[in-house]
């Protein structure tokens, strides 16, 4: 499928200053997993509210940053 060749070249020309990969297909598809998990995360956003968290957040921030 050749998807890239039948993308206007000035956006093809955009997405290089994005993206340093030589590869238009490889860039293609970086920037299509990107926006997936751009749309993942506007998903879970939209759940702010819903979810009661139980447990230690404090404890939970301080795993994350590597803190005992």
């Amino acid at each position: 499928m050749q998807i890239v060749s039948q993308l206007p070249d000035t956006l093809v020309e955009e997405v290089k200053q994005y993206i340093s990969l030589e590869n238009q297909s490889d860039a293609l598809i970086q920037i299509i997993q990107d926006w997936v998990k751009y749309k993942k995360i506007q998903e879970f956003k939209q759940l702010r509210g819903q979810i009661k968290f139980e447990g230690d957040l404090t404890a939970l921030r301080n795993m994350e940053n590597g803190i005992d």
